[in-house]
């Protein structure tokens, strides 16, 4: 699977030797939005979109190319006259030597099966009308992935280039495999780097992946370590402490001086974790908590939180100025007890 096609096209009328476009994930979602009775559009008049999610350096051009290949053809001439009158139709049938008797339908089949375009193009309202052809309709069937991927592309953060990647190791695989494989490696890779923003992105991308195949615990579950990461403003804190070993300052020194982590609570979140009541596990949650680090909210503290939400007793303002209040404490200590080679003098 090629990520950039460039097409030469030598024995066309147009010249498709410099046209760009990402490929089969181009190809497919053109021919899904423009595939059903669409006409060819001035190149101004397409979304900006088609150049920044699939690369089609010109789309009037592009369409000209998925014509040139098979995937679109033009309308039936009935389909062109269907919005006429029947008297209009009678007329064009006349004078087109046919049988004008019959109902609407009978006379557009019979103009169908019996003349040109060329003959009817007077009759034909406007520019071309183009269709899907045999070809195109198969095409778009085999690549309904592409289609998933693009129509999702803002719930699983899932680019092209990524799929494309895994997917041309095992052309086999299934989609949502595909999407696990590259969630899974963005995870390793963001976490080895200490990039845990990313990581606690990641779980909510792996939250949507699981809630789509209904697996609502392993849904839960991704969510659980979102929240728990939040509650203790995981990613902050680490980089708020990581700033400080850099530093040259002392920990009263440095905690007057630096904005500290806030913790605020995403009410979504919460209304998700409660939809999945059900699947609650608070066995998985204990050990998420134990397998993690707990900057402001330990084990007992965070099952106590699981139980409110799911009590519907939860506050989120008491909550965030709970956590809020122990931060700067919290962090105190933490500081001072940095290991001796990375901690600094107060």
């Amino acid at each position: 699977m090629k990520f950039l096609n460039q097409i030469n096209n030598s024995e066309n009328e147009y010249d498709f030797s410099h046209l760009l476009y990402y490929g089969d994930y181009a190809c497919t979602n053109f021919l899904n939005t423009y595939g059903r009775e669409s006409r060819i559009l001035k190149t101004a008049d397409y979304p900006s979109e088609w150049k920044e999610e699939f690369g089609i350096s010109d789309c009037r051009l592009f369409f000209h190319k998925l014509i040139a290949d098979g995937y679109l053809e033009p309308t039936s001439i009935e389909s062109r006259l269907a919005e006429d009158s029947l008297e209009k139709i009678q007329k064009i049938a006349e004078e087109a030597d046919l049988s004008a008797s019959g109902t609407k339908e009978e006379i557009l089949q019979r103009l169908e099966l019996n003349t040109t375009r060329d003959q009817l193009a007077k009759y034909l309202p406007g520019a071309e009308i183009y269709s899907l052809s045999v070809k195109g309709k198969a095409y778009l069937a085999d690549n309904q992935d592409l289609i998933t991927l693009y129509q999702k592309k803002d719930r699983y953060h899932v680019s092209y280039n990524e799929y494309a990647a895994l997917k041309s190791r095992d052309a086999q695989a299934d989609f949502y495999a595909v999407l696990w494989q590259v969630m899974n490696e963005r995870f390793q890779r963001n976490a080895e780097d200490t990039e845990y923003a990313a990581v606690q992105k990641e779980y909510l991308n792996m939250y949507a992946l699981f809630l789509d195949q209904d697996k609502k615990s392993d849904a839960l579950n991704a969510l659980l370590n979102y929240i728990f990461m939040d509650l203790n403003v995981f990613a902050d804190t680490f980089a708020f402490i990581e700033q400080f070993r850099r530093s040259s300052l002392s920990v009263p020194e440095y905690l007057a001086d630096a904005a500290v982590p806030v913790f605020q609570v995403r009410p979504d979140i919460i209304d998700d974790i409660l939809q999945l009541k059900d699947s609650y596990d608070p066995k998985i949650a204990r050990n998420i908590s134990e397998n993690n680090v707990s900057y402001y909210v330990n084990t007992e503290a965070f099952l106590a939180i699981l139980d409110q939400v799911f009590a519907k007793a939860l506050s989120i303002a008491e909550l965030e100025e709970q956590i809020n209040a122990k931060i700067p404490k919290a962090l105190d200590y933490i500081l001072r007890n940095q290991p001796a080679e990375t901690s600094q003098a107060e």
